[in-house]
C-alpha cells in the first residue's frame, strides 16, 4: 500500500532535524477516492523526547483521538542521532501487540524519511534477544555503521550521495535478515523535494 504524506508535513518535520532531541507523533489516515489502494497522511500531535528516544502517550479506550491512529508513527533521528533505524525502531515494527494490530513506521532522518512496513508475522518477545544479538554480530550490519556513521551522529556522518551503496546494502541485508517480518525502504530528501508539486493532488508527495 502507498501513502500521500502532505508537502507541508514534511517540511516542518525535517526543520525539526536540527532540534536537539527527538519528536514524534501519530498520522492521520484520510482515504482518497481516486486512489482507493492509496492513502493521505497528514501531521497529527507532536510529542517531544529526549536526544535519544521520544514515546507518544498511550491513550486507552476506544474513545481516544490516538486509538485508530496507532497503526501509524513517526519520529525524528535529529542530528544528534543515528541516521538510520535503530533494531528497537525495527522490532517495535516486527512485535506481537495484544490488539493485534499492525504498526507502519515512518522514521525522519538526515539522509530521508524512512518507512517501516510490516509483513503478517510477527515476533515474539522471547525471539527478542536472540535476534538483537544476530542483528548486532551481523558483518554486514557492522560494515555498514562503520562505513557511514564512524562518530554515531547523524551531523557527522557521510553525505548520501557517498554511502547510497553502503545503505543500500543495508537495506538489502535487512529484508532479507527479517523477511518474515518486515520490509524496509529509504526514501532521499532529494527525491521527495524533486516531487514537490509533480503530483495531481497539489501539496502531497508519494511514497511506494
Amino acid at each position: 500500500m502507498g501513502f500521500y504524506i502532505a508537502e507541508e508535513t514534511l517540511k516542518e518535520i525535517q526543520e525539526r532535524l536540527n532540534d536537539p532531541h527527538e519528536i514524534c507523533g501519530m498520522l492521520e489516515i484520510h482515504d482518497l477516492d481516486e486512489e482507493r489502494t492509496k492513502q493521505m497522511i497528514i501531521q497529527k500531535n507532536v510529542f517531544i523526547g529526549n536526544s535519544n528516544s521520544c514515546e507518544v502517550p498511550k491513550e486507552r479506550g476506544r474513545d481516544s483521538p490516538l486509538f485508530f491512529s496507532e497503526e501509524l508513527k513517526y519520529h525524528t533521528h535529529p542530528m544528534t542521532s543515528y541516521s538510520y533505524p535503530s533494531f528497537e525502531d525495527l522490532f517495535s515494527v516486527m512485535k506481537k501487540r495484544s490488539d493485534g494490530r499492525s504498526l507502519h513506521s515512518f522514521i525522519f532522518t538526515k539522509w530521508g524519511v524512512w518507512i517501516l512496513f510490516p509483513k503478517a508475522e510477527k515476533m515474539g518477545n522471547r525471539e527478542y534477544k536472540n535476534q538483537y544479538n544476530n542483528y548486532k554480530n551481523n558483518n554486514k550490519i557492522n560494515d555498514f555503521r562503520r562505513n557511514t556513521e564512524p562518530y554515531k551522529r547523524s551531523h557527522l556522518s557521510k553525505p548520501l550521495v557517498e554511502v547510497k551503496e553502503d545503505i543500500s546494502n543495508y537495506i538489502e541485508t535487512v529484508n532479507n535478515f527479517f523477511e518474515k517480518y518486515i520490509t524496509i525502504r529509504l526514501y532521499p530528501w532529494e527525491d521527495i523535494e524533486r516531487d514537490y508539486g509533480s503530483l495531481k493532488e497539489p501539496g502531497l508527495v508519494y511514497f511506494e
